[in-house]
């Protein structure tokens, strides 16, 4: 029994020395979506666009939005963008443009 309990810490201590490496996104989609800002909270740093294909709405980051050389996203705003699976499953818009 002391072994298994040896073998059981040793697993425990390289799952922490590992926890921090992040596991690669997975692809995004391909294809830009275009949609409207339901709604961006700046202070608290995301909110969700509405894509135009009816689908489920889409959370969007802050860092998306900078990364798209923008302050803020305003409510009714016009995008173009793609989505990517992030770590926790969910969907997230990047690639931020301004839809014309």
């Amino acid at each position: 029994m002391a072994s298994v309990r040896r073998i059981s810490a040793w697993r425990r201590r390289q799952f922490r020395r590992h926890a921090h490496v992040r596991a690669p996104a997975k692809e995004r989609q391909r294809a830009m979506l275009h949609g409207t800002v339901k709604w961006f909270n700046p202070t608290k740093g995301y909110g969700f666009i509405a894509p135009s294909t009816g689908e489920k709405d889409v959370f969007v980051h802050i860092s998306a939005v900078q990364r798209a050389g923008l302050r803020s996203l305003n409510e009714g705003q016009q995008l173009d963008f793609e989505i990517e699976q992030q770590q926790n499953g969910r969907a997230a818009a990047v690639n931020l443009t301004r839809a014309d």
